[in-house]
C-alpha cells in the first residue's frame, strides 16, 4: 500500500471516529451522533436536524440505549440532543452524573421530569429553549448547587412553582436566568429572593423579556428584605406593565420597604429593573413614583443610569390626550412630571372631559364641544 493511501484510510478513519457512531447501530435513525476524538468520549451531540421520518418513542428508546452504553455512561462531561421530535426526556440521562453541560434545545419537550435532573449535582449550564415546555414544577431544579446558567427562551411557559427559584431549592450557584419569550401573565418576588446569592461583584442576572406579565403576587410569602439584600439585575422589558404601584402593591412592599431593599457601594446599587416597552402610563398613578425617582437622582447628583442609587431604571412612560385619545411616549424628567394627568369620570359632566393634574394640584374641565351657554353644575 502506498504512502498516499495509508494516510488516505487513516483520515476516513479518524473522520469516522470524530462524528462518533454517525454510521453505526447505536446513534438513532435519522439522527447524527457527533463526538469527541477521545477513547473516552467525554461530549456528544445528537442531531436529528429536524427531519421528518424521526419517531419520537423510538427516538427515546435509542437515545435510552445510546446514553447507557459503555462508549458514554459515566464518561460524558457535555451532551446535546436537539432538532427533534423528542417530547420527554430520555430516563438514561438521569444516570449521567457527570454531566456539566446539557443543551435540549429546539425539541418538542413538553415538561422537565421530576426526580431527575437533581441527579446531575455536577450540572453547570443546562439549556432548553424552543420547545413546548408549559409549566416549572416545584422541586424540579433542587439540588443543582453547581447550577450557573439556566436557559429556558421561546417556550410556553406560564406558570413557576413557588419554590423553584426560592432560597430553600439549594441553587447556590444560579447567577443566569432566561425565561424570555414565555407565557408567563403573572409574577412573584422569587427574583428578588434569588439575588439573595449574589454581590457587588458577582450580581444574578434574569431575562424575562417578551412574555405578558401584567399582574404580581406573593403566593411564596416575601416579606421584603428580611433573608438579605438582594443583588440582581432584571429586565422586565416588553411586557403588559401598566402601573409600577401594582408591582408593589401585589408583592406587598412600600416604599420604605423598597429602599432598604438595595444598598450603594461607590455608585453601584446592588438591583435594577427594566421595563422599557411595556406601555406605563404617565397617569396619576404612576405620578408618585415617578416624583420620588427623579427626586432621588437630583439628590445624588450622579449621571448615568447605572450610577443612579435607584432600584428601578426610569423608562419612558406613555401620555393619552384625555380629549383626542392620542397616546405618545415622553422621557420622564422633572420638567415632563407635568403633563402627567388623569381622566376623572365620576360628577364630570355630561359630554365633557375632566382631567386632573397632578404636578400643579389643578382640574381642567373641557366642554368646548357642547357649545354650553351657561356653567354647568
Amino acid at each position: 500500500m502506498s504512502m498516499t493511501n495509508t494516510w488516505t484510510c487513516l483520515l476516513l478513519l479518524f473522520a469516522l471516529f470524530a462524528v462518533g457512531m454517525t454510521t453505526g447501530t447505536q446513534c438513532p435513525t435519522n439522527c447524527s451522533c457527533i463526538g469527541d476524538s477521545s477513547s473516552a468520549t467525554t461530549s456528544m451531540t445528537v442531531d436529528c436536524q429536524g427531519h421528518p421520518d424521526v419517531d419520537p418513542e423510538r427516538l427515546s428508546d435509542q437515545l435510552d440505549s445510546l446514553l447507557s452504553s459503555n462508549l458514554t455512561y459515566g464518561r460524558l462531561r457535555s451532551l446535546s440532543i436537539i432538532n427533534s421530535p423528542l417530547t420527554h426526556v430520555p430516563r438514561s440521562l438521569c444516570r449521567l452524573t457527570t454531566l456539566t453541560e446539557l443543551h435540549l434545545d429546539h425539541n418538542r419537550l413538553t415538561g422537565l421530569p421530576h426526580n431527575c435532573l437533581s441527579n446531575l449535582s455536577n450540572l453547570f449550564r443546562l439549556t432548553a429553549s424552543d420547545n413546548a415546555i408549559v409549566t416549572l414544577h416545584d422541586g424540579v431544579f433542587d439540588g443543582l448547587r453547581n447550577l450557573y446558567s439556566l436557559d429556558l427562551r421561546r417556550n410556553r411557559i406560564s406558570s413557576i412553582g413557588l419554590s423553584v427559584f426560592a432560597v430553600s431549592s439549594d441553587l447556590d450557584s444560579l447567577f443566569h436566568i432566561d425565561i424570555a419569550e414565555n407565557n408567563l401573565t403573572s409574577l412573584e418576588p422569587w427574583l428578588l429572593e434569588r439575588g439573595i446569592i449574589g454581590s457587588f461583584g458577582n450580581v444574578v442576572w434574569i431575562n424575562l423579556t417578551h412574555n405578558n406579565i401584567s399582574k404580581f403576587t406573593n403566593e411564596m410569602g416575601y416579606h421584603g428584605c428580611d433573608k438579605g439584600i438582594p443583588f440582581t439585575n432584571v429586565d422586565l422589558s416588553d411586557n403588559n406593565i401598566r402601573h409600577i404601584e401594582n408591582i408593589l402593591k401585589g408583592w406587598q412592599l412600600d416604599i420604605g420597604t423598597l429602599v432598604s431593599c438595595y444598598g450603594i457601594n461607590n455608585g453601584q446599587v446592588s438591583m435594577m429593573v427594566w421595563m422599557n416597552r411595556n406601555n406605563i402610563l404617565c397617569d396619576c398613578v404612576n405620578y408618585n413614583f415617578y416624583k420620588i425617582e427623579i427626586g432621588w437622582q437630583n439628590n445624588y447628583n450622579l449621571i448615568g443610569w447605572q450610577r443612579v442609587p435607584a432600584v428601578w431604571k426610569l423608562m419612558d412612560c406613555t401620555i393619552v390626550d384625555p380629549i383626542t385619545k392620542k397616546s405618545s411616549s415622553i422621557v420622564s424628567n422633572v420638567e415632563n412630571l407635568s403633563l402627567f394627568v388623569c381622566e376623572l369620570t365620576e360628577r364630570c359632566p355630561a359630554g365633557c372631559v375632566c382631567v386632573r393634574r397632578p404636578a400643579n394640584a389643578t382640574l381642567h374641565v373641557y366642554c368646548s364641544s357642547k357649545n354650553i351657554t351657561v356653567l354647568p353644575l
